[in-house]
């Protein structure tokens, strides 16, 4: 560390060496139970455009108009059903991914083909864990840099 005293860098470096080392720890337990959960739900469970864990085969559009559920359904989608979401004022339309395409790249195509359209992967959620697995991952890789500048 630079612009502090010798021996107060050392301090620090020494108290945030074990701080850094759990949160690689946690955040890695975490990313093996994800990982975990994923190959034992292959037919339910799929990695979505971001990596994190979604419901297999299925896509959201917020408030779409007939013209992008007909374009969607022009590149083999099916519209599964609509969801009105009354807090929010809000139609969510539910796709079913067109067969044999992973939801990474149907949510790819669907995202180039409406790019005014909001699409998201229904994501699973945790109540204990609020993090997205990208951030998991790129937390658990910053605190193996903190471990290595600290040692």
């Amino acid at each position: 560390m630079t612009g502090f005293p010798a021996d107060v860098a050392q301090a620090l470096d020494a108290s945030t060496m074990p701080l850094a080392r759990i949160a690689s720890t946690l955040a890695q337990a975490r990313l093996d139970r994800l990982g975990r959960l994923l190959r034992q739900n292959p037919a339910t469970i799929e990695r979505d455009a971001q990596g994190d864990l979604a419901r297999k085969g299925e896509l959201l559009i917020m408030a779409p108009d007939a013209a992008a559920l007909d374009q969607a359904r022009g590149l083999g989608f099916a519209v599964l059903g609509e969801e009105r979401l009354a807090a929010l004022d809000l139609a969510v339309t539910r796709l079913a991914v067109p067969t044999g395409l992973p939801l990474a790249k149907a949510q790819a195509l669907l995202d180039k083909a409406l790019p005014g359209a909001t699409v998201s992967a229904d994501v699973l959620h945790s109540r204990l864990a609020r993090l997205p697995e990208a951030t998991l991952r790129r937390t658990a890789a910053a605190c193996r840099r903190c471990r290595r500048l600290l040692a």
